[in-house]
């Protein structure tokens, strides 16, 4: 877990938010396949998957993993329902990926301040945070500059 990992993911997320189909409470990372290769390189095609994705901020993060970092397989990120491809990780995978980067207390205060959620372990502050973005993009944008502003921790 380095510092300068987590600077570039929440760089990345800032710089490349307008990609993404949809940011909304409730949603890790969802979306159709469409007409990607599902025998591509996620890392590839991310742009594309990005832009048919609804994703939360822990989803939004993965996304900027996987731009910076490439720790996926394509199969990794998909799911096949009722015959038709979905991009798609339930919150497990999703944390355990997203692990290699930011610690498990970190992801819980993200998700808390995106979601405005309180949690016991200072996610009221994080929670305060979320509530005073009303538009989840812009809400988003203000953690991932809380995250650089405090050298790729998020400090709420």
């Amino acid at each position: 877990m380095s510092k300068e990992q987590r600077l570039a993911i929440a760089k990345d997320v800032i710089a490349n938010i307008e990609m993404i189909h949809h940011v909304a409470k409730g949603h890790y990372f969802v979306g159709e396949v469409g007409d990607i290769d599902l025998t591509a390189d996620p890392q590839a095609e991310i742009d594309k998957i990005a832009g048919r994705c609804t994703v939360c901020a822990l989803g939004a993060l993965f996304i900027s993993a996987i731009r910076q970092f490439n720790e996926v397989k394509m199969c990794d990120i998909t799911y096949v329902s009722q015959n038709r491809s979905l991009f798609f990780t339930n919150n497990p995978s999703l944390r355990f990926r997203l692990a290699t980067f930011f610690d498990r207390g970190q992801l819980a205060l993200i998700e808390a301040a995106f979601e405005c959620w309180s949690t016991s372990d200072g996610g009221t502050a994080a929670r305060d945070l979320g509530k005073k973005y009303l538009d989840p993009k812009q809400r988003l944008i203000a953690i991932m500059q809380n995250i650089i502003t405090n050298d790729g921790d998020f400090k709420p």
